[in-house]
């Protein structure tokens, strides 16, 4: 065999090995997020719900005036 392709084998065993730390590394941040992590109390979840609708509703609102001013251009045009 010619020495390109010893030498291609080894550069992708090198790869995979440097791949496998950059996944293992992945799994202990993870494992030390969960870790970390807590269930938020009833009050957090509240109001996590409330900023959420309110954000909802405000995407809601701004999408229905477009669409008005669309309709609105429209029948003029």
């Amino acid at each position: 065999m010619d020495i390109l392709y010893y030498a291609k084998l080894i550069n992708i065993f090198i790869l995979s090995i440097f791949m496998f730390r950059k996944i293992k590394e992945k799994i202990e941040e993870y494992r030390r997020i969960i870790r970390v992590a807590v269930k938020p109390t009833k009050d957090e979840f509240d109001v996590s719900v409330k900023i959420t609708l309110i954000g909802v509703g405000i995407l809601g609102l701004i999408g229905f005036i477009m669409q008005l001013i669309f309709i609105f251009l429209l029948r003029a045009a």
